[in-house]
């Protein structure tokens, strides 16, 4: 949804973080306001289970994690393809997935066994 307001401040909240908006009282701020049903990201932890094996996990099997969209998924198959992974770890080497997004998707990822990750919403 997107909404149209006139204010000389306006406080957006999001996490643990605030942000300040200064504007003339005249000119209009428009703000996008996600739907009740969206959650910022793609999946939180709390609605996975399972585990995904990084050898053998496809495009959208690995979009289920929190942080990984169409374009790093695309990256991990293109590496993998050129070096399996020995370590969970080692996805790291992959651009776009540093040690934030690794700590968030590491409980879920595995070198052994099947890919049985599933959304549990």
């Amino acid at each position: 949804m997107l909404r149209r307001i006139s204010a000389l401040t306006l406080w957006l909240t999001t996490a643990a973080t605030a942000l300040t908006v200064r504007e003339a009282a005249a000119e209009e701020i428009f703000i996008f306001e996600p739907a009740s049903d969206e959650s910022g990201s793609p999946s939180s932890p709390s609605s996975l289970s399972g585990r995904l094996n990084v050898n053998h996990a496809t495009s959208e099997q690995w979009q289920l994690l929190p942080g990984i969209g169409p374009s790093t998924a695309t990256k991990i198959l293109a590496y993998r393809a050129r070096y399996p992974f020995k370590t969970i770890e080692q996805v790291m080497r992959v651009k776009g997935i540093g040690r934030k997004t690794f700590n968030r998707i590491k409980a879920y990822l595995t070198v052994d066994g099947e890919t049985t990750l599933t959304k549990t919403d």
